[in-house]
């Protein structure tokens, strides 16, 4: 169960992300509250942040600056 919600989050987050890129210019703009919260429940899951990074084309660091 754990799995299959894992990777309904990171199904959303990369669809969240393309509209994210899509809309917002290359100014530096702050990450949307849908896209983090995801993220705070995959941390919830323990899923391994290094591979969802490479998934959802987020920096790792960034996603590790939302960890706290």
């Amino acid at each position: 169960m754990k799995t299959q919600r894992a990777n309904q989050l990171i199904e959303e987050i990369q669809e969240l992300t393309r509209q994210y890129h899509s809309e917002v210019s290359s100014v530096r703009k702050p990450w949307p509250k849908s896209i983090k919260s995801r993220i705070q429940e995959l941390f919830a899951l323990d899923v391994p942040v290094k591979a969802t990074a490479q998934q959802i084309d987020i920096p790792y660091a960034t996603i590790m600056s939302w960890r706290l």
